[in-house]
């Protein structure tokens, strides 16, 4: 009888022992999952821009678009590198910010770099019926346009409104097309003032008689202090 109380004693403290095991490996599981769902979630950086505004063509990249007709008016803070190293994006345009009908675009960047890297026209921030100020677009290096399309580069561009102190800078790369158009500042009706326009660096080609480079320019209005 002895003998049997100590044999069922034993099992009962391995028993006891192996429930520990699996309790401790369950909290250790516990905490593992929750430390994961914790965690920040980690994405890849966005170096092209939202694809697919509605309207447009759907090779043209956007950040910070706004639709003048419902929503907000202002089309800001978008941010967009190129970097893509791909062939298939010669025929993309890029805009750091976009806004339709009505609506200011402000404060948005378009960073062009590597010497793989390819644009059909790039625009930092472009507004059908506003006003365009405080956009950057740098060019790094890179190409934009080809021998027969594309080569337009604008820091800010407003069919209707005031640019004012936008900014571009060129240090290197390739601007070329048969209507090759370089400006920071650049409205076809409104003034354009302040704009800031550094080539230190690149080419600049067209293939065609319609092309120029300014700093800041307007059809039918005012262009002062630009640089």
């Amino acid at each position: 009888m002895k003998e049997t109380q100590g044999a069922l004693g034993m099992l009962l403290r391995r028993y006891r022992l192996i429930l520990g095991k699996c309790r401790l490996r369950n909290a250790l599981a516990g905490l593992l999952l929750g430390a994961v769902l914790l965690a920040p979630a980690v994405s890849p950086a966005d170096s092209g821009g939202k694809e697919g505004r509605p309207g447009h063509p759907e090779s043209s990249h956007y950040t910070g678009t706004t639709d003048g007709a419902s929503g907000p008016y202002t089309a800001d803070g978008g941010h967009v590198i190129i970097s893509n190293r791909a062939g298939d994006l010669d025929a993309s345009s890029f805009y750091g910010g976009h806004a339709d009908g009505k609506g200011d675009v402000t404060g948005n960047r378009v960073e062009m770099r590597d010497g793989t890297s390819r644009a059909a026209n790039i625009y930092g921030g472009f507004t059908e019926n506003g006003r365009a100020s405080g956009n950057t677009v740098t060019v790094e290096n890179g190409r934009i346009g080809g021998t027969w399309a594309g080569g337009r580069v604008y820091a800010g561009y407003s069919q209707a409104g005031d640019v004012h102190k936008n900014v571009l800078e060129i240090r290197d790369g390739h601007i070329e097309g048969s209507h090759t158009e370089v400006s920071a500042g650049y409205t076809k009706n409104g003034d354009s003032t302040g704009n800031s326009l550094t080539i230190s660096g690149g080419g600049i080609r067209r293939t065609d008689a319609y092309h120029f480079v300014s700093a800041g320019f307007s059809r039918e209005g005012n262009a002062l202090g630009n640089t």
